[in-house]
């Protein structure tokens, strides 16, 4: 590869140095890194052990940017790499990191899939909640654990009394609207139709589709 030329510290970020070989600019290290690999002006270095410090130094910084975005709020592995890939990581780096976040216990996706249906769980329907854990990136299999015995239905006749306000279903255009409503929410048809019915039964009559009334 060439001779180290010199070695600075950067102006903006003492923990960090610029790398210079042949007398032209390389890279950018921490100085941990810079001590640990002893480099030093006038010693050679080749192509891999440059490689090899350029790829040490990003999986310490990514670990380091991901366990500060992990301090303030959690995410599963897939928002964790992805997080990293804005900030432009390389891949070995991101993998990594992502790797220890769930080693140390900071990342777990059925940990996080079971507090978001605790929080959500009853302000959303199971289509809703599968297709937005689906979305980041928790298998579909530990989904189906979680979701597996959950009371759509009475959550969809809960979202129903709501939206209804206290009031009651007296023409289909009030129907048709919470309808969308429900299935809007991630509601199955099948517990949109459940909570109707009971929603009908706990009224003081039956509303008539076909007449539009009592």
């Amino acid at each position: 590869m060439g001779e180290i030329t010199k070695i600075e510290v950067q102006k903006k970020n003492k923990q960090r140095a610029n790398v210079f070989i042949d007398g032209e600019f390389v890279c950018g290290l921490s100085c941990e890194t810079v001590v640990l690999r002893r480099l030093k002006p006038g010693s050679e270095i080749s192509s891999a052990d440059l490689k090899d410090a350029v790829t040490e130094d990003e999986k310490k910084r990514a670990l380091t940017d991901l366990f500060k975005v992990l301090s303030r709020k959690r995410l599963t592995e897939k928002q964790a790499k992805e997080y990293l890939e804005k900030k432009i990581y390389i891949p070995e780096a991101i993998e990594y990191a992502a790797e220890r976040g769930k080693e140390y216990g900071y990342i777990n996706d059925a940990d996080y899939a079971a507090q978001y249906i605790s929080v959500y769980g009853q302000k959303s329907g199971v289509l809703k909640l599968k297709h937005d854990l689906q979305g980041k990136g928790v298998d579909k299999n530990i989904i189906a654990d979680l979701l597996d015995g959950a009371d759509d239905a009475q959550v969809a006749f809960r979202l129903l009394e709501k939206h209804l306000k206290g009031g009651s279903i007296t023409d289909m255009k009030t129907k048709n609207k919470a309808m969308r409503f429900l299935l809007s929410k991630g509601c199955t048809y099948a517990s949109v139709k459940a909570a109707f019915e009971k929603i009908s039964a706990d009224s003081d009559g039956e509303f008539d589709e076909e007449n539009g009334d009592y």
